[in-house]
Formats: structure tokens, sequence, C-alpha cells
């Protein structure tokens, strides 16, 4: 991604040079949605399902078996 202000000129030279396409201004790097523009709670739904998954995971772990010891 590229600042909106960056001169054409500049980004089709090195999209020349370097092979890179211009993307749009929302991707997923690193399971983090990057945006350029207004954040919106959308974007971040893959995200907070992951974390609930996993809270969920680990709060099973600590659950009690009942009477057995540990």
């Amino acid at each position: 991604m590229m600042h909106s202000k960056t001169s054409s000129n500049l980004v089709n030279s090195i999209s020349h040079m370097t092979g890179y396409q211009p993307k749009s201004s929302f991707m997923i790097y690193l399971g983090a949605p990057i945006c350029d523009g207004q954040v919106r709670v959308l974007y971040f739904d893959d995200l907070l399902t992951k974390i609930r998954h996993k809270l969920a995971g680990w709060k099973a772990n600590f659950l009690s078996q009942g009477g057995s010891s540990l």
C-alpha cells in the first residue's frame, strides 16, 4: 500500500522496477486488517472470531473434571 497522495509517476516507477501492484484500500496482514481510510467493525470480524474460539478452548481446559485430582 502507498499513501493516497503519492504521485502516479512514482507509483508507476516503483511498479515497473519491482513488479509491485497497487492494492485495494483493505487487506489482511498477519491476521490483522490494514485499511486506508475509515476503520469498520466488519474488518475485525474474522480476527474476533479467532480470538473467541481460542478463549473458548482455554476456558474448557480450566474446567474441573468433577473430582479428578490434577
